[in-house]
């Protein structure tokens, strides 16, 4: 077969998932932690039928204890600040997937309140690839059957968080994946992934653009597929 050269691979460790290798997971650009096995134990695999992004306990808690105090400062909630409070409880609960995020959506930004996440992938001995997961992706929309039940105006929408505790190790559901093009290719052992262009989402705050594809970082050794909004 050809060779797809749109696309960036990365092993299959394992066929009986797809279970890839993870290098690195960043929160606002600052990775979470310093010892990449703990993405991988004790696997980490991709799974379109998972709707969230699962994490292993330690690196689950890693990442919610970075994702907080940015969601906080984002928006704008100052420590001790009485008017901000209620917000803050909003949305510990929230990013503790105890309740929905229920905000009007002409006067609430708020996917403006939560980080990008960076998801590194093994492309080869010397080499890894960066996928950007935007809050767009993590951060659900509910379905409308709440609205239905006239617990809320047509005018708000509610939102689920889309990252939680595993214990069964990593698993990107489709949190992760739903704006990428996956290549399952098990003729060569091997996933390939880049951004879709054909996906069509109805509501235009999640209408997306598409930047570089194939661009290299200052060192040399990290190519970054990129996702905005």
């Amino acid at each position: 077969t050809t060779e797809d050269n749109s696309y960036l691979y990365t092993d299959i460790v394992k066929q009986w998932y797809y279970q890839i290798e993870l290098t690195n997971f960043t929160v606002d650009g600052k990775s979470v932690v310093e010892d990449c096995y703990e993405f991988n134990k004790p696997h980490a695999i991709i799974d379109s039928g998972t709707t969230n992004i699962l994490l292993p306990t330690y690196v689950y808690f890693r990442v919610m204890a970075a994702i907080e105090p940015f969601s906080y400062n984002a928006a704008n909630i100052a420590p001790g600040d009485k008017q901000g409070a209620a917000l803050r409880t909003e949305i510990e609960n929230f990013i503790k997937r105890k309740d929905f995020l229920c905000k009007e959506k002409e006067k609430w930004d708020v996917f403006s309140w939560f980080p990008v996440l960076h998801v590194s992938v093994a492309h080869n001995n010397t080499h890894h690839f960066s996928i950007n997961v935007p809050p767009q992706q993590y951060i659900r929309q509910t379905m409308d059957s709440i609205e239905k039940q006239g617990k809320i105006s047509p005018d708000t929408k509610c939102y689920m968080f889309g990252i939680q505790e595993s214990k069964a190790g990593t698993i990107l559901g489709a949190a992760f994946l739903e704006q990428l093009t996956v290549l399952h290719d098990r003729n060569t052992n091997r996933v390939g992934f880049k951004v879709a262009t054909s996906c069509k989402v109805s509501d235009p705050v999640f209408k997306k653009t598409l930047s570089s594809l194939l661009s290299r970082s200052d060192d040399g050794n990290t190519y970054h597929i990129n996702i905005s909004f």
